[in-house]
């Protein structure tokens, strides 16, 4: 049994995402962009009067040689820094403690957080510790309880989670290992630098996952019953960048700048379309298969997607189908099911090009219930367009099961 009726989760969802997206929309983020930006980093703490900043990356990416310019602008302007490199992939509430303990101990006066999604969930909160320097780190495991702003500078190392301009961060539980949803304006970050060069050595499979993580936001804003009609336009816009652009990316990364700087700019879009709308049950089921099958989000996305936009071929295709037609896939004429199918077929394509899995590994037809009832608590949060049952559910799940 679920925790609360399927049949009231989408008028819910609906209700609860717009009161507070309402309240917990950010003030506009400033945006820097450009091939090197992110040596003009210690150049912005300067005028900003910041002295002393810890750095938050992963263990890797904090020691590549794209982290160098980073910290060379830090130098040249004299400002001082400490690094936190203690963030894992699909990152823990232990880990944000110790990044939190470290930033306290150094006193410092901004976070930068350098690398994929994972570090700059993780930044945000120990940012929002930082608000609160004598609040026990339990309040930072509760959504919507941090709302003082402490500087945050966020540079993306990956172009899919569109993290960089989010107020939400999912974080793990330490003893469950399910996956929550932590936001409000205090996990907002002040200024964003997209930097294309940071991007251009990253792995084809890391390419692909992140990729596909930013069309699902692209594609789930879209559908989402909240946002405006300038909101649905970037989705848009993104959708069809992404699918023109991610196999460039995924096959010449190194060499095809153009492709790195559309998927880039694509993920912020998905991030900006996040804090507008929300997404919808995709990202509900995405959360809820990752969090017990451990599997990365980019990963799980990237399967799942297609999945769910055969579910909403039917209910949503006239969203579907002018996305289709946006995308260069039919002209309006052609009649909405046979557009939204073109859709759902490109993106089905794709995920084959990019040779992403199309079941979850370990997930079995005769042990799906922990999935529904995970399911049915994360989808409180997302403002969907038409109602999910458990029959729908159970075929989504049937179609991506393993055996």
């Amino acid at each position: 049994m679920s925790i609360i009726s399927p049949s009231v989760v989408p008028s819910i969802s609906r209700r609860m995402m717009k009161g507070v997206l309402s309240i917990m929309r950010p003030s506009k983020i400033e945006v820097r962009r450009g091939p090197g930006v992110r040596g003009e980093v210690g150049a912005y703490c300067k005028e900003k009067g910041y002295r002393k900043v810890l750095v938050v990356t992963g263990p890797i990416v904090g020691k590549m040689e794209i982290a160098q310019k980073l910290y060379e602008g830090l130098d040249a302007t004299g400002i001082q820094h400490a690094t936190f490199d203690g963030i894992q992939p699909e990152p823990l509430f232990s880990g944000c403690r110790s990044g939190s303990e470290v930033a306290k101990q150094n006193q410092v006066d901004a976070i930068i957080a350098f690398g994929g999604g994972s570090v700059m969930d993780s930044a945000k909160i120990i940012a929002a510790t930082m608000a609160y320097p004598n609040s026990p780190f339990k309040r930072f495991e509760i959504p919507f309880t941090a709302f003082r702003h402490f500087p945050l500078i966020t540079i993306p190392t990956t172009a899919g989670t569109g993290c960089e301009v989010t107020f939400g961060s999912i974080v793990c539980d330490d003893k469950t290992r399910t996956k929550r949803n932590i936001g409000g304006p205090g996990y907002t970050p002040e200024i964003c630098f997209l930097d294309v060069e940071t991007t251009e050595n990253l792995p084809p499979a890391l390419t692909a996952t992140t990729g596909m993580d930013a069309l699902a936001h692209l594609t789930e804003n879209y559908l989402a019953t909240a946002g405006s009609a300038e909101v649905k336009r970037m989705c848009e816009e993104g959708v069809r960048d992404v699918l023109e652009y991610l196999p460039r990316a995924y096959h010449n990364g190194s060499s095809d700048r153009e492709a790195r700087e559309k998927m880039m700019d694509s993920a912020y879009k998905g991030g900006v379309a996040i804090n507008a709308s929300g997404a919808v049950y995709g990202h509900a089921l995405a959360h809820a298969i990752g969090g017990i099958y451990h599997i990365p989000h980019g990963v799980v996305c990237g399967t799942i997607l297609p999945e769910v936009l055969r579910y909403y071929q039917e209910p949503c295709a006239e969203q579907l189908a002018k996305l289709a037609v946006v995308c260069g896939l039919g002209t309006a004429d052609e009649g909405e099911k046979l557009l939204a199918g073109r859709l759902v077929d490109c993106v089905l394509a794709l995920r084959d090009t990019l040779k992403l899995p199309h079941t979850i590994k370990g997930m079995h037809r005769n042990d799906l219930d922990a999935v529904k009832k995970e399911f049915w608590k994360q989808a409180l949060l997302f403002p969907a367009p038409a109602t999910i049952r458990e029959t729908d559910l159970a075929r989504i799940l049937d179609w991506l099961a393993e055996d």
